[in-house]
């Protein structure tokens, strides 16, 4: 566009030298020219204007989604986590096993559940105080957490117990990694204020069968945590 203008308008200066246009008409094309191209550029910064005015809105409203999803994020994870441990919380634990019965229940891709829960621990609070109970629990969630394997799920599930999801795990391998964790908290030097506080802990084992929900599975595993307790605890049962 200005381009043509432009040779428009040396085309009037070269006609008006020539002696071609009138003197009063090549002024009045001269200025007719200048104010339309005047215009255009008038209307071009305007539409630039208007189009980088609507580029910092989308970037606001693009930064303030990220914003929201991102507080969204944080608040189900405080939801989900447990505050003491930092382990997942009932509530994680809920949508988990919910996940694993349904893909059992499609694909029958077996897996398996072990309840954990401390022996004597309210032995440990009468005696120590609750401030050495909330570190040994803190320290119970680490020793179980380490001994786990990345595709497997624990979470507390209220007071000193734990739970545990083993994907794609049957029952005698669920066993076996329940034992080495027993084991590995059986021998964690545990102390208060340089006391020996010590620490064990039952299980109870089940794996996913048949017509199983996520209420009949935990159900098992726990009635042989409480055979575990009642037969001296400190050990890992399977049903």
């Amino acid at each position: 566009m200005e381009s043509f203008l432009s040779n428009r308008y040396n085309h009037f200066a070269m006609y008006r030298k020539a002696g071609l246009l009138g003197k009063g008409y090549g002024s009045r094309r001269v200025i007719v020219v200048d104010d339309f191209k005047r215009d255009e550029d008038e209307r071009e910064h305007r539409l630039q204007d208007r189009y980088e005015n609507l580029l910092d809105k989308v970037e606001r409203m693009e930064q303030e989604t990220r914003e929201v999803r991102a507080h969204m994020e944080a608040e189900k994870a405080r939801a989900t986590t447990d505050a003491l441990t930092g382990l997942p919380n009932r509530a994680a634990y809920d949508e988990r096993i919910a996940e694993e019965v349904a893909r059992w229940q499609r694909y029958k891709t077996h897996f398996s559940v072990a309840v954990g829960d401390l022996d004597f621990f309210k032995r440990i609070n009468d005696t120590y105080g609750h401030l050495a109970g909330d570190k040994v629990l803190r320290l119970i969630a680490k020793v179980v957490k380490l001994k786990l394997r990345g595709s497997d799920f624990v979470a507390r599930y209220g007071g000193e117990e734990f739970v545990i999801l083993m994907p794609s795990t049957g029952a005698t391998e669920a066993h076996q990694a329940v034992d080495k964790i027993r084991q590995a908290v059986a021998k964690s030097p545990f102390n208060f204020h340089g006391k020996p506080v010590t620490v064990t802990m039952s299980f109870g084992v089940s794996e996913s069968q048949e017509g199983d929900n996520e209420e009949s599975l935990f159900s098992r595993a726990d009635e042989m945590l409480y055979k575990a307790k009642a037969n001296g605890r400190n050990q890992a049962v399977i049903g």
